[in-house]
């Protein structure tokens, strides 16, 4: 891949400031494999006191922060803002917190979702995130009441690109951000290739969804969760920061 196809992607919004304003958190404390491929995140615990520190980015500088939890955030999620009440202070804070749910056409994996929304409701903004390799149908999905309730409250869906196997394990085993498998010899062509494709369907849909929802006045916070086992949510935390610190010379984080 040429440099200048791998810039041509450039789909982040243009925001003030350089990459390094990005600020990033892995908040899963059983397997943090997104500090792993982002050494700059910070560690948190996932626990209603371990999430504390992201009051801190409310009155720190830079203006998107991207927060990666495990599988199993929903207790720790609602515990700790029953506890602190941290969604009504992002609002006061000029912070809108957008909830990214990776999601798989199954009754379990829309239960946790409907259970989530029934706490949290219109308090965050809703991202959610079709799984293209999980097995089942979205008529599922469609026809519940929680996706009615959910599309009521201006919720916004994409759907998850897969990337090839191949191509995964090979970006796994290097520790490799998309970004730097575009174009890193230890890969194939043909696994590069797999690697930029991805990136770009990727790039649609966060162009289309997630772009529309940035904060120009103040603050986001994207907060990605998940169902456990498969349903992408590492795949689309990291998909989401390759975005945003994906920068030409005229468009940077």
């Amino acid at each position: 891949m040429s440099q200048k196809r791998t810039e041509s992607l450039s789909p982040a919004p243009e925001q003030d400031g350089a990459a390094a304003a990005l600020k990033l958190y892995d908040a899963d404390d059983v397997n943090p494999s997104f500090s792993r491929f982002y050494p700059e995140s910070e560690q948190l615990r996932l626990t209603a006191k371990g999430l504390e520190p992201l009051f801190n980015w409310l009155e720190a500088p830079g203006s998107v922060a991207v927060a990666d939890l495990g599988a199993r955030a929903r207790h720790a999620l609602l515990e700790f803002d029953g506890s602190t009440g941290f969604f009504d202070t992002a609002t006061k804070y000029n912070t809108a917190v957008i909830v990214c749910v990776a999601l798989t056409p199954s009754n379990d994996s829309i239960g946790l979702l409907k259970k989530l929304f029934e706490r949290l409701g219109s308090r965050v903004t809703w991202l959610i995130a079709r799984s293209s390799f999980a097995h089942g149908t979205w008529e599922v999905w469609e026809n519940t009441a929680t996706h009615k309730a959910l599309m009521e409250a201006s919720a916004r869906e994409i759907l998850a690109p897969t990337l090839d196997a191949e191509a995964w394990a090979a970006i796994d085993k290097h520790s490799l951000t998309a970004v730097a498998a575009a174009d890193d010899k230890r890969l194939p062509l043909a696994l590069r290739s797999h690697v930029f494709r991805w990136r770009q369907k990727y790039a649609a849909e966060f162009g289309r969804e997630i772009a529309p929802l940035i904060r120009t006045d103040g603050k986001t916070l994207f907060v990605v969760t998940g169902d456990k086992g498969g349903v992408g949510k590492s795949s689309l935390a990291r998909a989401l920061t390759d975005w945003f610190l994906t920068a030409t010379p005229s468009r940077a984080v």
